[in-house]
């Protein structure tokens, strides 16, 4: 706010090790509670230091999309550009809990150590919750709006948490953050996590020396956060890196260091969809790809998590994110929706997918079923929409549309494309549809409107890497 004093960094300390959120690269950190633990009374500690900031950008939030409910705490920026609060707001329906700091932070070049602790049991409204920076409660805020009381948050409960963006993994952090700490059912103060130094007279980091709780976490971002071991799925090794591979539903079992987490890279993708057979001069719409995420340096707390795996046009899921499985090409009109879209045929709509950072939509069909012959279009993959069909009505030469482009990836060691949308066909040829290679979400081809038969959609696959040494 106008008039107001900036917070001021921590000017000179350096810490050990961090980790560079760069929010052009959208990071983030993603874990799920297996189990879930006190949503009433927690403590977040951090240590950050500021980059680009355009837009407001998460430090931590606990959401699963981009809707209610929600808990987050957040570097908040309103209409002056240099005017960064923090915020931290959880809100069910109507933002039960908002407290926005009047303070700016305005140094990009030291860094800051905050620390939320939540306690919702408290009879005093505003003992419920409190935010200390660099070693200091805050007390001067533009919004001061505090929960009821025994209050339930969306932080350790059994859903996506972020460190670094939002629940739909938007409003990215830019900058550095190290010795991040989540204290499952104790709120702390800050004399915890750091201290005075004696020489320097700097606020310095201490190492928390109590209990974590259920859900809570160390993360010191120095390296010591690889996964020690794990099991599960078809294991290989490539370089420092250990992948596991599953094919089949099957359980990922992983073991930490003293972080209790580690750090891993996931791609997950759905079942593929079929392409139907061709029939009475109507080509098939290729099948959409199954929906596909990759994320690398997802952040998972140490214990048993299920895979499964979706089979041709079924979901697969792991670790709280599940991907769709890819829509059927139509045979006499639209393609179905889902990871991505089939292809249609005729003048029908092609399939939409039903998540767009999973997939794209198929591509439409030519000609009008009943009155001429009609070709499909391409089925979407999760590099591109499908191949929309010129009409096929004039003209000899056979017509094929091109299903979306798949997703090179390099998991497993070596360049494997996944996802990929399955060729429509031509309303003139016999030619089957192409079967999609197993385990990559791709879809099947359209049949030929002369009788071809339609290609199956493969399976998907669950892959987990890790570094071990």
């Amino acid at each position: 706010m106008p008039g107001s004093e900036p917070f001021f960094g921590v000017p000179g300390y350096q810490p050990d090790g961090s980790v560079r959120y760069d929010d052009g690269d959208s990071p983030r950190l993603t874990f799920t509670p297996q189990t879930a633990g006190n949503r009433r009374t927690f403590t977040y500690s951090v240590w950050f230091k500021l980059g680009n900031i355009d837009g407001s950008s998460r430090l931590m939030t606990a959401q699963t999309g981009s809707g209610t409910p929600f808990f987050t705490i957040d570097i908040f920026q309103d209409a002056e550009d240099d005017s960064r609060g923090i915020r931290v707001n959880s809100s069910a329906n109507s933002d039960e809990l908002m407290l926005i700091t009047n303070g700016r932070l305005r140094d990009v070049a030291s860094w800051y150590h905050l620390v939320v602790a939540i306690d919702t049991t408290q009879g005093t409204a505003a003992n419920r919750a409190k935010i200390y920076l660099n070693g200091t409660q805050l007390s001067d805020f533009a919004t001061e709006t505090y929960c009821d009381q025994n209050y339930q948050t969306n932080v350790s409960s059994i859903i996506k948490h972020n460190i670094g963006a939002k629940g739909n993994d938007a409003g990215h952090f830019d900058g550095y953050m190290t010795e991040v700490n989540l204290i499952d059912g104790l709120a702390l103060d800050a004399s915890h996590f750091g201290e005075t130094d004696g020489v320097t007279n700097q606020w310095v980091p201490v190492k928390y020396a109590g209990a974590y709780g259920t859900t809570g976490f160390y993360l010191p971002f120095s390296g010591a956060d690889d996964v020690a071991s794990a099991t599960g799925g078809t294991i290989t090794t490539d370089g420092d890196y250990k992948v596991h591979r599953f094919t089949s539903n099957g359980t990922f079992t992983l073991s930490a260091p003293d972080t209790g987490f580690g750090e891993v890279d996931i791609l997950n993708v759905a079942g593929g969809g079929n392409g139907p057979g061709g029939s009475s001069s109507l080509g098939g719409g290729g099948g959409g790809a199954g929906g596909l995420r990759y994320t690398a340096g997802t952040c998972l707390a140490a214990g048993a998590y299920s895979v499964v795996v979706g089979a041709q046009g079924q979901n697969s899921s792991f670790a709280g994110v599940t991907t769709l499985a890819g829509g059927n090409g139509g045979s006499q009109g639209a393609g179905a929706a889902g990871g991505s879209g089939g292809g249609g045929v005729g003048n029908a709509a092609a399939g939409t997918t039903s998540n767009d950072t999973q997939g794209n939509n198929g591509g439409t069909g030519a000609g009008t079923i009943g009155v001429s012959v009609c070709s499909g279009g391409g089925g979407g993959g999760s590099g591109g929409v499908g191949q929309n069909t010129a009409d096929n009505d004039t003209g000899n030469t056979l017509s094929f549309s091109d299903g979306g482009a798949g997703t090179a990836i390099s998991i497993t060691g070596s360049s494997v494309t996944y996802a990929a949308g399955g060729k429509g066909a031509d309303h003139d040829s016999s030619t089957n549809g192409d079967n999609a290679a197993a385990n990559t979400g791709t879809g099947g081809g359209g049949g030929g409107g002369s009788g071809g038969s339609g290609g199956t959609g493969a399976a998907g696959v669950v892959i987990i890497r890790y570094k071990f040494q």
